[in-house]
């Protein structure tokens, strides 16, 4: 008996799967900001430690680091349907990239603040929110480099 799997070649998502699970994340990114941690108390979501920041004398930060974290998911969805073909998912990318700075550069700011209890619910949230930052670029790029292919080959 021969247990050597078949050789199928690179996985590849069509056009419509890419679309999907980049709105998925997309949803989840916006979703993880709102919802509350688990089974944790009410008070462990991104937008009460926004406001606590802002209650410590940093305002306009945590205003413009929800504005951030709101509109740049928005801008890339809609950029996914409105762009041409290539041109959607390299903005795509760079948006996902961005989006991960900002979680990343708020999330170290309360942490340096000291002002802001943080649990480790909030924690682990942030980091989450960074992993799915990544993700989201990865898929950019991915999208990216696979439109060129395909346009390469029609």
């Amino acid at each position: 008996m021969n247990f050597v799997p078949e050789e199928r070649g690179p996985v590849l998502l069509s056009r419509k799967k890419i679309r999907i699970l980049f709105c998925a994340l997309q949803a989840m990114l916006i979703g993880l900001i709102f919802v509350p941690a688990g089974i944790s108390r009410a008070e462990d979501t991104v937008v009460e430690t926004c406001r606590l920041y802002g209650g410590a004398g940093y305002g306009p930060d945590s205003y413009a680091y929800l504005f951030l974290a709101l509109a740049i998911p928005v801008g890339a969805v809609f950029s996914l349907f409105l762009l041409k073909e290539r041109r959607n998912y390299g903005l795509v990318a760079c948006l996902g990239a961005l989006l991960t700075v900002v979680h990343a550069v708020f999330y170290s700011a309360v942490k340096l603040c000291g002002a802001v209890p943080l649990t480790t619910a909030i924690k682990v949230r942030f980091y989450f929110l960074v992993f799915l930052g990544l993700v989201s670029m990865g898929v950019g790029i991915y999208a990216y480099l696979l439109a060129g292919k395909q346009g390469r080959e029609q």
